[in-house]
């Protein structure tokens, strides 16, 4: 019902987004879209338009000999922390419709040849709400998902999916504290990139957060060595008086 009013805002965040930073390539103006697109498939325009100021941010302080590699760690690691995938977006990604159309490719399947897909979903939504904590198995529809999909405003809930809003607020504030400077470049791409490492179930995903901002907090707090040269000032003078090749 709202699709064309979804694609115009799509397309205006898009040609904002590109506008303002036209030195990047053009495949990581097409990652950027694609991100865009998911945020606001996840929320709404709003949620991609934070998105794009917070990369424009690294991009104002990135540069072209730098390859712009502080930027494309952000475009695809600040998305990578705003997708929380909590039980409305999974429910999204297992029912979207470009999923479909990669099964039909997938599975070799002829509509018009009277071919069909039946999906059976198995899952372990968890709960929290405070304390409470409640983990689900179930087996599901389409139908129950395309109701689940819809549900976000649970997102709103006290404790909603905590440890990874929590995650995504710590690498969203670390730019404040990075040096893009020639001096401190590499360890801000590092702590750019320390998403890359954070995957898989809770169970395996959650160890890996804490280690990450463990390891980035520590490298941040680490001061570089200083280079101190002491130079006698009588030994300068002399040097300069003495004649070459004496």
């Amino acid at each position: 019902m709202f699709g064309g009013r979804w694609a115009e805002r799509f397309e205006q965040v898009v040609r904002s987004a590109v506008a303002a930073m036209p030195a990047l390539s053009e495949d990581l103006k097409y990652d950027l879209a694609l991100r865009i697109y998911d945020l606001i498939q996840y929320e709404d325009d709003r949620l991609a338009r934070r998105y794009v100021q917070w990369v424009l941010g690294i991009y104002q302080a990135d540069s072209a000999d730098r390859g712009y590699a502080a930027t494309a760690a952000a475009v695809w690691n600040a998305a990578k922390v705003m997708l929380i995938k909590d039980e409305p977006y999974v429910a999204y990604l297992l029912t979207r419709h470009e999923k479909r159309q990669r099964d039909i490719i997938k599975y070799g399947i002829d509509a018009a040849n009277g071919d069909r897909i039946a999906y059976r979903f198995h899952n372990q939504p968890e709960i929290v709400v405070g304390p409470l904590r409640l983990r689900l198995k179930l087996k599901l529809r389409p139908w129950h998902l395309a109701i689940a999909r819809n549900m976000r405003f649970l997102r709103k809930l006290p404790g909603w999916h905590r440890r990874e809003a929590a995650f995504r607020d710590w690498y969203l504030s670390l730019p404040a504290r990075l040096d893009f400077s020639q001096r401190g470049y590499e360890k801000a791409l590092a702590a750019l990139r320390a998403p890359e490492q954070v995957s898989g179930y809770r169970e395996v995903r959650y160890p890996k957060q804490e280690r990450v901002m463990a390891e980035v907090e520590a490298e941040l707090a680490r001061k570089d060595p200083q280079i101190e040269v002491s130079v006698s000032r009588l030994g300068l003078i002399e040097a300069v008086r003495r004649p070459a090749g004496v």
